[in-house]
C-alpha cells in the first residue's frame, strides 16, 4: 500500500529510484532527480519504505541465523506479534541510520570541498538499497513462505549483503569521479570516511 501511494505521488522519482541500470550507469544527475531536496516529504517516504523492507529482510535472516551471529540473538520471535514488534524495531533502527547517513554524507562532502556530490552520493545509496536489496528481499521472502529452513541459505544471503556493500564502495568512486573534479586520491579519502568506516562497523555488528 505504501509503495502504491509513493508511485501515485511521484511516478518519475519512483522509476528513477528503482532503476537497476542507473545504479551502474556513470552518467548521473542530468535529469535533476539526484540533486532534488533529499529531505523532502516524498524522499522521506522512500526512506521509510526502504527501512521497512530492510527490517523485514533482517528479521527473517536473524530468525534462522546460527547462534554465533550475536546480533541475531536479540531478534528471535516466537509469536506473530513479537515478530511484528521486532520488525518495527529493526525498521526504526534502519531509518535512524538513514538519517545518520545523510548527516555523514553531506557534512563530509562539504568538509572535503565537494558539496555537489552529496545529493548524488546519497540518492544512489538509497537506489542501491531499493533495487538490489529489494531483489534479495523478494528472493528471501519466496524461500521463506515455501517453508525453506536451510540455515546455509540464510547465511549465504547475509554474506551476499556484505559483498554488495563492498562492491558499492568501488562503484560509487567511479560514479562520483566524473562529478567531483578532484583527484582520485581525494575522492578515495572521502569514500573511506563516508563508506569504508561505516561498512566495517556494519560488518562488526552483523557478523561478530
Amino acid at each position: 500500500i505504501m509503495l502504491i501511494i509513493i508511485i501515485q505521488i511521484n511516478p518519475k522519482l519512483t522509476s528513477d529510484y528503482f532503476s537497476i541500470t542507473k545504479i551502474f550507469s556513470m552518467r548521473e544527475g542530468e535529469d535533476g532527480q539526484s540533486s532534488s531536496r533529499i529531505t523532502s516529504s516524498i524522499n522521506i517516504l522512500f526512506y521509510a519504505y526502504c527501512s521497512l523492507m530492510l527490517g523485514y529482510f533482517l528479521m527473517i535472516i536473524f530468525h534462522y541465523a546460527p547462534s554465533y551471529y550475536t546480533s541475531a540473538l536479540s531478534f528471535q520471535a516466537n509469536t506473530f506479534w513479537v515478530a511484528i514488534v521486532q520488525w518495527l524495531e529493526l525498521s526504526l533502527i534502519v531509518l535512524a541510520l538513514c538519517f545518520v547517513k545523510i548527516a555523514i554524507v553531506y557534512s563530509l562532502s562539504f568538509v572535503f570541498g565537494m558539496p555537489e556530490v552529496g545529493g548524488i552520493h546519497f540518492f544512489n545509496w538509497v537506489r542501491l538499497l531499493l533495487g538490489v536489496f529489494g531483489i534479495l528481499t523478494v528472493v528471501l521472502f519466496l524461500y521463506f513462505i515455501s517453508h525453506g529452513q536451510q540455515e546455509i541459505f540464510y547465511v549465504t544471503i547475509l554474506r551476499i549483503m556484505s559483498w554488495v556493500l563492498a562492491g558499492w564502495m568501488i562503484l560509487i568512486i567511479f560514479k562520483l569521479y566524473r562529478q567531483a573534479g578532484h583527484s582520485m586520491f581525494h575522492l578515495f579519502s572521502y569514500i573511506c570516511a563516508t563508506e569504508l568506516i561505516p561498512f566495517l562497523i556494519t560488518i562488526k555488528v552483523l557478523y561478530y
